[in-house]
């Protein structure tokens, strides 16, 4: 859910006729009963990922983290419980219980929080379904989240943004969080992406990927077009104008093309300050004030034929234009973030 832009739009008055133009919906929730789910978060400020405070260092980068149900009472937040039509307590994982569990685990580690304490983790307001954090991991409420890289609407609406505590929990639910500097960050900004999240290549192989953007003011995704590829063996932290480029960068329909030279894990971002983009016919200009988020990419490089591996290639809507490709072990699936 939108947190900054919420709260602005709410003082404005102008909710559904902001929200309504967004034309992007929130994945399909589901039933909402599975007890243990598994989803993958990101945590960035200014457009650089975050490190966790557990011993570990963890960077907040596409990070799995296991959540089960857990009254909100333990948290002072019983107010914000996830109910059926009837007004029953849906014992389901929400978003909330995953925020809830990644403060506790990375941000103040063997601490137990309480909603509006001392620990600074957390405060949230509002009311069940209208919820909003002035609070979060120590920031103030000038942040914003993504789910599966998409603004989350409420799931029987296209018009009216959905709060963590009435969203479900899916299995391998990617949530992204985005803290911001610049209070001005919903005019201008991004949440940028990558057409595969989690990839399978092999040595010496063409990896074909598209880079695009949903903004974080009402408005369609676009391609990415010039943006500089960064290629990484580790999560990257710090500013990424600091990494040597790899000499590539996107087409005009935002894709491009890179192999490894050996096997390994290998992580793919791109510097897309200063990167105009065209949505819808209006021209917007990602800041140099790190408004846009930095994408990221897991690659899993093999030696060629080590595995058995079947190759998947994506084409966009002109049925030429290749947006993505990936391998698939026998037996094995994968994740992709349809291209809109």
């Amino acid at each position: 859910m939108i947190n900054k832009l919420t709260n602005k739009i709410l003082v404005a008055g102008l909710t559904v006729l902001l929200l309504a133009s967004v034309p992007v919906a929130f994945a399909d929730s589901g039933s909402g009963n599975d007890d243990v789910v598994t989803a993958y978060f990101t945590l960035q400020e200014d457009g650089q990922f975050v490190k966790g405070n557990d011993s570990e260092g963890t960077v907040m980068a596409l990070v799995p983290v296991t959540v089960s149900y857990f009254p909100l009472d333990d948290y002072w937040l019983g107010n914000y419980e996830y109910t059926d039509g009837d007004g029953n307590i849906v014992e389901t994982p929400t978003v909330l219980h995953l925020l809830l569990t990644v403060l506790e685990k990375y941000y103040c580690p063997g601490t137990e929080i309480k909603n509006d304490d001392d620990s600074k983790a957390m405060s949230l307001t509002g009311s069940a379904g209208s919820s909003y954090f002035k609070t979060f991991w120590g920031h103030d409420e000038n942040f914003m989240y993504f789910l599966n890289h998409k603004f989350p609407l409420k799931p029987d609406s296209d018009s009216i943004g959905a709060t963590s505590d009435e969203i479900p929990l899916e299995n391998d639910t990617i949530v992204e969080v985005s803290m911001f500097t610049d209070w001005n960050f919903y005019h201008e900004g991004a949440f940028a992406h990558f057409s595969e999240d989690d990839v399978l290549s092999e040595v010496g192989e063409d990896l074909t990927l598209s880079l695009m953007a949903a903004p974080t003011f009402p408005g369609s995704i676009s391609k990415i077009k010039n943006a500089e590829i960064r290629v990484f063996d580790k999560v990257p932290i710090g500013p990424m104008t600091d990494v040597p480029a790899s000499e590539i960068t996107t087409d005009a329909n935002g894709n491009f093309t890179y192999s490894f030279e050996k096997p390994g894990t290998y992580y793919i971002s791109a510097l897309i300050n200063d990167i105009t983009v065209d949505w819808g016919g209006q021209l917007r200009n990602f800041s140099d004030t790190a408004n846009t988020t930095s994408p990221l990419c897991k690659v899993t490089v093999v030696e060629k034929e080590s595995i058995p591996v079947h190759r998947v290639t994506f084409m966009d809507d002109d049925g030429t234009t290749v947006i993505g490709t990936v391998n698939v072990t026998d037996g094995g699936t994968y994740r992709s973030i349809p291209f809109p």
